[in-house]
């Protein structure tokens, strides 16, 4: 950094921003490792002392791989001062849920080598006297939770990086919420040096059992990087990298309460408002409904309850709108509305008529005489059964024996029966 001190028997150690002598340390066995500065132009030369430590001169005059990475040039640093190692959970709150068995939480640990450290590599790399390297850090959640599993027992879980592998996995036998995860360059890792500034993801989900679900307590989880080591001109050196990630901490909560709200639409009365804990399928008001008056002379009743507010009044023959009969109720919201919407009434019956279908039943005599009048018959829905008159045809020489549709079918006992479904011909068609 201009013109430097010298460090024990180093020359200018440090980055020599104004062009001047290249930067050296010097290794115990004499082998320099080369780089390149920032500016380009001088020989960056990063080499071992006798106590196997790789030094500069840093911000804080710190060495080179320090043991923290908080800042001064750690092992595992993002370049800024905050540590390049975080751990984070997908859900701040949980929430109780009596229809549940178990909860999942998944969890995140993302590590980023220092820049120091990545120039280091680099520069080994290109020497050829960094032939591989890698490490180890373990994930403990609560105790209350355990680790997910695949089908044959092993850690479930997701690793992301360009030029890590994860090469083994080890849930520890007696805490089933913690585990060991040991990792290493891969085999091309020398061809993706560009992708050693990038962090490396690992990702697994924690499962709480039902019963082990407190309210207003908190599950508290944390990783570490446990070590870190690189193999240099033919040497394992353990660098001896820790690194504690920040707590990652969920709040389990009893369900909230959200206000239900019947929005009248227009009308009158219905329901009042409820505070309605967080579940799935809560059944709406159906009986205390509300009631609207008349629109240009026609009745209008109730239809139902919708998402979003209608205001069109329903008329026979028309689509009938999306009605909801059951909601879900979701945490973050203080409030879920429901709008009433409404049809005419013109046969004056209490049902909206775009909800029915009219029908006229005809009974045929087939040849015979003193059949009933034909009778319209009012459904809800596609099929509904139907009351036939007691009045019967008569045929000279003949019994009446039943009703069928088929004017064609043949009667055998015990086989005749009374029929009607929705196929017959409408009024309105």
């Amino acid at each position: 950094n201009g013109n430097n001190e010298n460090n024990g028997n180093n020359e200018n150690n440090g980055n020599n921003e104004n062009g001047g002598e290249p930067l050296n340390t010097l290794l115990s066995e004499g082998t320099q490792l080369l780089g390149q500065s920032q500016d380009g132009q001088n020989d960056v030369q990063l080499l071992q002392n006798e106590k196997g430590v790789l030094e500069s001169n840093n911000a804080e005059g710190g060495p080179l791989l320090a043991s923290r990475g908080i800042s001064g040039g750690g092992l595992i640093d993002n370049g800024s001062t905050e540590s390049g190692l975080s751990w984070a959970v997908d859900k701040d709150e949980l929430y109780y849920d009596d229809t549940a068995t178990s909860y999942d939480l998944v969890y995140t640990l993302n590590v980023t080598l220092s820049d120091t450290l990545v120039t280091l590599v680099k520069a080994g790399a290109a020497s050829g006297y960094v032939e591989s390297a890698g490490g180890s850090f373990t994930v403990t959640l609560d105790s209350r939770m355990n680790l997910a599993t695949t089908g044959e027992g092993e850690l479930d879980y997701t690793f992301t990086s360009g030029v890590f592998q994860i090469t083994g996995a080890e849930i520890d036998a007696m805490n089933k919420f913690k585990a060991t995860l040991t990792f290493a360059l891969t085999a091309d890792w020398t061809d993706h040096l560009d992708e050693l500034n990038a962090p490396f993801t690992f990702t697994c989900t924690g499962v709480l059992p039902q019963e082990n679900f407190l309210n207003d307590a908190y599950l508290v989880s944390s990783a570490n990087v446990d070590s870190l080591n690189f193999v240099v001109n033919g040497t394992a050196r353990d660098w001896g990298a820790s690194v504690v990630g920040q707590e990652a901490k969920t709040k389990m909560l009893p369900p909230p309460s959200v206000r239900l709200v019947y929005d009248a639409n227009g009308g009158e009365g219905g329901p009042d408002e409820k505070l309605v804990s967080v579940q799935t399928g809560y059944a709406l008001d159906q009986e205390n409904v509300p009631t609207h008056s008349d629109v240009n002379g026609k009745p209008v009743v109730y239809l139902g309850w919708t998402a979003e507010k209608d205001t069109k009044l329903y008329a026979r023959g028309e689509a009938a709108p999306a009605t909801l009969t059951t909601i879900n109720i979701a945490a973050g919201s203080d409030e879920r509305r429901v709008y009433a919407v409404y049809g005419y009434d013109e046969n004056e019956d209490g049902i909206a008529d775009v909800l029915q279908k009219i029908y006229e039943l005809v009974f045929d005599a087939n040849g015979g005489s003193g059949a009933p009048d034909p009778m319209l018959v009012v459904i809800l829905g596609s099929m509904e059964d139907v009351d036939i008159p007691e009045q019967e045809p008569t045929l000279k020489y003949y019994t009446f024996q039943g009703w069928d549709e088929d004017p064609n079918v043949q009667y055998t006992e015990g086989t005749y029966y009374y029929k009607y479904n929705s196929s017959k011909k409408s009024m309105q068609e």
